[in-house]
């Protein structure tokens, strides 16, 4: 017998990226024999619509309206008013729910608007509570965002796993000749620290041809204003639209070094797609790393002084070392991450169901 899942996310688009990809890989990776898989979100950019082909790609109302149900939902994100609808409605149906949290129950996902915003979520999951069954699963990808989960929703299921890299795309990246780039791909906001990574960077006085590369959107347009206040105060500072796919890649290839520098995060993607391309980050330590034994003279205090220390050690090293590091990050990873783990994760998940 197939099981049919349909993928629920609310928009897939470059604004929600990385679970836009995910979802895609989920795509990818389940439609055979066994499962049948397909998306349903409300809203699709240009850029993602010719990567779906229109069979895989279905509306809310058809999802929610069809006489067809799916055995599984597999819900991408928590937050939202769909999202809700989804639990109250399929409640009194027999219809199986996952819900892959993505890390919006962190500590920064939960603050990222504000304090009125985050007493909207908490108010959001003591509704949300009413029609969750306990059959339901939640999926983590690390430790610390399980016990969010618990804390909130306690008793409920609770898995943890990777989400997937497509790491043949990635490590199959040719070797590029390596540039004096820092970069940084991520949404643009006051959790990032991208003002703290700037004054940083400037702080270190290194000389052209060294750079520090931003990649992304700002969330709002007074922070926006005063990244390109410091960008254009300082010429070995740019701000650049995200790019994506092999193009990214070539540019991560090629950078000396990423820097993460967030207030609380979960095993970003930013980080894992560098380190498969040998290319290491410099972190906050107060990015979740799911017992990954990252290099300590790369993870920094949450301080733009030690920042400046570490931009500059990994500055000063030569090529030869430089390359070194980055390969052995990348093999840390890949003996953390595998796609085939998650695939056969997920496939006895939806069996279970």
């Amino acid at each position: 017998m197939v099981i049919k899942v349909a993928h629920f996310v609310h928009e897939i688009s470059i604004h929600n990226i990385s679970i836009s990809h995910n979802v895609l890989s989920f795509l990818k990776n389940f439609n055979n024999r066994d499962i049948s898989t397909y998306v349903c979100t409300n809203s699709t950019d240009n850029f993602f619509k010719k990567k779906i082909k229109k069979n895989f790609l279905i509306s809310y109302l058809n999802l929610v309206l069809s006489s067809n149900i799916p055995k599984v939902i597999h819900i991408h994100g928590i937050w939202g008013f769909y999202e809700f609808l989804i639990y109250m409605l399929f409640f009194i149906r027999n219809t199986n729910i996952i819900i892959h949290s993505h890390g919006m129950l962190n500590e920064e996902a939960m603050l990222n608007k504000g304090k009125f915003s985050y007493y909207k979520k908490i108010l959001f999951i003591r509704l949300m509570k009413i029609f969750i069954k306990k059959n339901y699963v939640f999926i983590t990808s690390t430790s610390q965002e399980a016990k969010r989960v618990k804390h909130f929703f306690q008793p409920i299921k609770v898995k943890i796993t990777n989400n997937f890299l497509e790491q043949s795309k990635i490590i199959e990246v040719k070797n590029k000749k390596l540039k004096k780039n820092f970069i940084f791909f991520g949404r643009i906001n006051k959790h990032k620290n991208i003002v703290s990574i700037m004054k940083a960077f400037i702080a270190a006085k290194l000389k052209y041809p060294w750079k520090l590369i931003i990649f992304g959107i700002p969330d709002d347009k007074n922070y926006r204003d005063k990244i390109f206040t410091f960008s254009n105060d300082h010429h070995n500072i740019q701000i650049s639209k995200p790019i994506f796919g092999k193009k990214k890649y070539k540019v991560i290839k090629e950078a000396w070094s990423n820097i993460l520098f967030s207030n609380s995060e979960i095993l970003s993607y930013s980080l894992l797609e560098s380190s498969l391309l040998q290319v290491p980050t410099i972190l906050s330590k107060k990015i979740h790393l799911n017992g990954i034994k990252y290099p300590r003279k790369l993870i920094s205090s949450h301080d733009i002084k030690d920042l400046k220390k570490k931009i500059l050690y990994i500055s000063k090293l030569k090529i030869k070392n430089r390359i070194l590091i980055g390969k052995k990050i990348s093999q840390l990873i890949k003996k953390k991450i595998n796609d085939q783990e998650t695939k056969l994760f997920f496939y006895k998940v939806y069996k279970q169901c």
